[in-house]
């Protein structure tokens, strides 16, 4: 699997500890490269999930 379609898992597991654990060791330049593969409704579903708290690096 994919990690654009791991990400699309997670939305659907609606896990931000799951995107977190996944994406931890992502370069930036990676994260913006899968980021750029998610469909509008998906990037909203991922900044959903986020804490409030936590600046989203996508």
């Amino acid at each position: 699997m994919g990690n654009v379609e791991l990400i699309k898992e997670c939305v659907a597991a609606q896990s931000w500890d799951l995107i977190a654990s996944l994406t931890e060791e992502w370069t930036q330049e990676f994260k913006s490269a899968v980021w750029e593969q998610l469909i509008l409704d998906e990037r909203s579903a991922v900044k959903q999930l986020k804490p409030q708290c936590i600046k989203l690096s996508f």
